[in-house]
């Protein structure tokens, strides 16, 4: 018998984003991966690699928790990464689902004011992209985080 699962696209393991991920060091972007998309994705046409590169990006950027402005730095380029996406190639989840998880990790850098703003956006995206894709447990599991935290919120 034949099994057939399907797994999401944004979600599959891929050698791409183990060539983009492979250091957090700023050398790692000199790799033949990098220099194929451009450091910040700019000759890159392909919705595929885009989006890898936004996670390897991100990926960086969490593992730079002890250093706060590479970490910050890294997060800004993930999320104009991720716009590109949600522009160019707006029938796919996965700009929407980076945008999201890249929005809410720059939530440490910015204002409370401008936080509560993104909460909506991000609650948006994430939507966006289970419409999309409603197989993705990542963005169901980021949406679910999202509806406790305001859950907690309380009256204002």
């Amino acid at each position: 018998t034949h099994t057939h699962t399907h797994t999401h696209p944004c979600s599959l393991p891929a050698p791409m984003i183990l060539c983009l991920a492979a250091s957090s060091s700023s050398s790692s972007l000199s790799s033949p991966c990098f220099r194929q998309c451009g450091e910040d994705g700019s000759r890159c046409k392909d919705v595929d690699l885009l989006w890898r590169l936004a996670r390897a990006k991100f990926d960086m950027g969490d593992e730079s928790a002890d250093q706060p402005k590479r970490r910050e730095a890294l997060m800004r380029e993930t999320l104009l990464i991720a716009e590109r996406l949600k522009t160019e190639f707006p029938a796919s989840a996965c700009g929407y689902k980076w945008w999201a998880l890249t929005q809410s990790q720059i939530g440490e850098y910015i204002g409370v004011k401008e936080n509560i703003k993104n909460s909506f956006e991000i609650r948006d995206c994430a939507l966006k992209a289970l419409k999309i894709d409603g197989n993705d447990s990542t963005t169901t599991h980021m949406l679910g985080r999202w509806c406790y935290a305001v859950s907690n919120l309380g009256t204002w």
